[in-house]
């Protein structure tokens, strides 16, 4: 009823697609799914046992989303946000599979070249947040893909810059 609320006076060809009732009324196939803590109930439990909170990461899962990322058609490059997780296991596993490091500061630009062997400055993005010039500069000195949040930077420090190539976020 919304949806013909919304856009009653549109004929019927020129919906932008399909009504809300073609969507969601029509049966879906149910797809079996089983969690990857199923069945390791006991195993969770002893890890439980030695302290809490602990965090527990199943890497085949962690792998396969990595994967299933990296496999996207339209995409040329995905990157992790580092701030998610800086477990140098979870980078590891994500970097084997295809996957970029994004980093927000240097220090996490270390962290990403030190956790992950053989990762090369040209999967790393760095996208600081109103960062000083030391910190941009520090990222052209690594070789890692600097990404610019606002333009002031091209405006303080144009010879900071000037001939290298940086992204731009909008």
């Amino acid at each position: 009823r919304l949806h013909s609320m919304l856009f009653r006076d549109q004929s019927e060809g020129s919906r932008i697609g399909p009504t809300w009732r073609e969507l969601f009324e029509a049966p879906r196939p149910v797809v079996p799914f089983q969690r990857w803590w199923t069945g390791r109930e006991d195993e969770l439990v002893a890890l439980a046992v030695q302290g809490t909170p602990a965090y527990v990461y199943d890497l085949p899962t962690v792998r396969a989303a990595a994967r299933g990322l990296a496999q996207l058609q339209h995409i040329e490059r995905a990157f992790f946000a580092m701030k998610a997780n800086f477990h140098p296991g979870i980078l590891q596993a994500i970097a084997a599979e295809g996957l970029g490091i994004e980093c927000v500061s240097p220090g996490e630009i270390r962290h990403a070249l030190d956790s992950v062997p053989g990762l090369t400055p040209d999967r790393i993005l760095f996208t600081p947040n109103f960062a000083p010039r030391e910190e941009y500069a520090f990222g052209f000195e690594q070789g890692v893909r600097v990404t610019l949040d606002n333009l002031h930077p091209l405006l303080a420090w144009p010879e900071l810059f000037a001939g290298r190539e940086v992204l731009v976020r909008i």
